[in-house]
């Protein structure tokens, strides 16, 4: 039968059939989606509660508030964790990528959006300060979140390990060793170690929360460990490098020995160990000092031997064995005395010293049995001289050393199997001096000439000249000037011109020196009120005179250098103690102005510029002037 569109009853039977079909299958497939997100949600909801009652738990644990109910916590979420398909772990770690911090609740945060066809909705937005809350979630334990501090709790993260990712592990053999791996994560991490079973299959490979507790150790444990932490958010390795070690065991033989010289000696030092150890031989010597020795060892694996070959006075001491393997390192020594004539380790050797100089030479020996020590000196024989000293440690000091010092000095070393000698030479070095005299010549009118002198010391032929200060070289005036060997005679002398400073200068080629005399217009007897100006020289001229010693009081201009218009004893006393109030000047050029100064209880004046200053003469030209006759 057909209906009105044509169709017959069987078609139509067909049509509906197959339209139910669709529904049921569509309706039940949506129920199962439904149920099964729900599910999802409900177990997400149940961590979320497990996250905030694992947080109010270690904070009540912190306070030593907890209750044995709210002590097991970590159980249940652990086994909350184990009941999540890979699709809920797929799902845990989108919601993770988003928001992998669960943290205390603050103020309600922004609503989420409405989700689509089953699809959950955005995660709401961050509440105040900065906490991240995903709903409202106050009250979820029957406690109040409110007083809270404003800090953020556990974070979901892959797991970490501290310190390198590669470690190497000593370990003495027969002892036992933990192979430390406690990583942070959460969820917690799963470890697994490779290898877990000790090659003998003893059972001595132990995983502790520790780490790896491997026992008794031995060689054959000597491998790579590795420690594989994961949890759903990833996977992190730490390897240890275990090397299982024999402590090092050490000889050597002989311990002690004496020899005579030129003797021969074998030092054996044995020694076993793992991993297998290097050996150094060292000397300590007579001063202290630890030497390494680079020749005459022979080493073999277990054994190293040290050749001492015709051994001397220099030879004695200690000899250090040292083994090392890089975990430990063991040294054992031995002593060796030797019977010998003295070494001389210190002689007196060369010196060249200034004149007036005092040194001490010495003969510092090494010798077994212990020497005496004797000198030879170069004028006196074994006979000291009276400016030297035999010190109690054989050495010999020289006080004031002079052209009588000079030579060679000989030191001797013995004991009862032999002697040893040293020698050194003393050289003196004499300054080169040069020295004129008279150094201070009054003129007297009338004089037909004068003659002034210079003598050197300090070694060689001198040259010698002569000069003026402030004046045309003397050798421009001929006949007034003559210059005779080392000499200089001074014609027809001339009060107003000829008073001043003459210098001597005298060269041996090598060295020079010079000195100075001052000739001077004597004025007499001086009194208080006499000034520079009186004397009536010009510049480059000297003056000189006695002071009463009773002047007080007057004007005076400067320090040391005054106008010429300042009375001249009270700036002798200004300037210093006047030597038997005598006093010597000299004239010289200036451009300078003049200070004022408190000294010796006289208050000089200060003073413009000038082009004559008077200066008193000083027989020693360094150091702070002072009036000298």
């Amino acid at each position: 039968m057909k209906d009105r569109t044509g169709d017959t009853s069987s078609n139509k039977c067909v049509n509906v059939c197959t339209f139910f079909t669709f529904i049921i299958v569509v309706t039940t497939f949506g129920t199962f989606s439904i149920l099964q997100w729900k599910e999802i949600i409900k177990l997400n909801e149940r961590i979320t509660r497990l996250e905030f009652g694992r947080l109010v738990t270690v904070q009540k644990r912190n306070q030593d508030e907890l209750t044995p109910s709210e002590n097991n916590f970590n159980d249940v979420y652990e086994k909350l964790m184990n009941e999540i398909s890979e699709k809920q772990k797929d799902l845990l770690r989108k919601y993770c990528s988003n928001s992998s911090k669960i943290c205390l609740p603050g103020a309600t945060g922004p609503k989420g959006e409405k989700g689509s066809k089953g699809d959950p909705g955005h995660s709401g937005g961050c509440g105040s300060k900065h906490r991240i809350v995903q709903r409202d979630l106050q009250g979820l334990l029957g406690t109040q979140f409110n007083d809270v501090a404003d800090t953020c709790c556990n974070h979901l993260a892959k797991p970490m390990l501290t310190g390198p990712a590669v470690v190497v592990v000593p370990a003495n053999k027969g002892g036992d060793v933990i192979l430390p791996c406690k990583p942070t994560g959460l969820p917690p991490a799963q470890i697994t170690w490779s290898p877990a079973v000790d090659p003998k299959h003893q059972g001595r490979y132990i995983q502790t929360v520790d780490g790896l507790l491997v026992r008794s150790t031995e060689f054959t444990d000597s491998t790579t460990f590795t420690c594989q932490a994961t949890n759903i958010f990833g996977t992190v390795n730490k390897k240890f490098n275990l090397i299982v070690t024999d402590p090092i065991k050490i000889n050597i033989t002989p311990s002690q020995s004496q020899l005579n010289a030129n003797q021969k000696e074998d030092l054996t030092c044995s020694f076993s160990g793992v991993p297998p150890p290097t050996v150094k031989w060292y000397h300590v010597t007579y001063n202290g000092l630890k030497e390494l020795i680079t020749s005459g060892v022979t080493t073999g694996a277990q054994q190293s031997v040290l050749h001492l070959d015709s051994v001397g006075a220099l030879s004695a001491g200690q000899y250090i064995c040292e083994v090392a393997n890089g975990f430990e390192n063991k040294s054992v020594s031995s002593s060796l005395n030797v019977i010998s004539k003295p070494v001389i380790i210190g002689g007196p050797n060369n010196h060249l010293v200034n004149i007036g100089t005092t040194l001490t030479l010495y003969c510092d020996n090494i010798a077994n049995p212990p020497a005496s020590v004797s000198w030879n000196f170069p004028k006196t024989g074994s006979i000291p001289p009276k400016t030297a000293r035999i010190n109690s440690d054989g050495s010999v000091t020289l006080f004031h050393v002079d052209a009588f010092s000079e030579g060679d000095y000989t030191c001797t070393a013995t004991n009862s199997v032999g002697s040893t000698t040293a020698s050194g030479r003393l050289s003196i070095n004499v300054p080169f001096t040069v020295t004129a005299s008279p150094h201070n010549r009054p003129l007297v009118s009338g004089e037909s000439f004068l003659q002034l002198t210079c003598d050197s010391s300090g070694g060689g032929q001198t040259q010698f000249s002569w000069s003026k200060t402030n004046s045309p070289p003397l050798s421009g005036n001929p006949g007034k000037f003559l210059l005779v060997g080392d000499g200089l005679i001074v014609t027809s002398v001339d009060l107003a011109t000829d008073t001043g400073v003459y210098v001597c200068n005298g060269t041996n080629g090598n060295k020079q020196g010079s000195d100075k005399v001052v000739l001077y217009k004597d004025m007499g007897q001086l009194n208080c009120s006499t000034t520079f100006n009186d004397c009536g020289v010009g510049i480059s001229g000297a003056c000189g005179g006695t002071c009463p010693g009773t002047c007080t009081s007057g004007n005076i201009y400067g320090y040391f250098r005054y106008t010429l218009s300042s009375l001249v004893c009270l700036a002798g006393k200004h300037a210093g103690p006047v030597n038997n109030n005598k006093v010597i000047w000299t004239v010289e050029p200036t451009t300078d102005t003049f200070e004022a100064k408190l000294s010796n209880g006289i208050q000089s004046k200060s003073f413009g510029l000038d082009i004559q200053e008077a200066v008193f003469w000083t027989q020693q030209q360094t150091g702070v002037p002072s009036p000298l006759g």
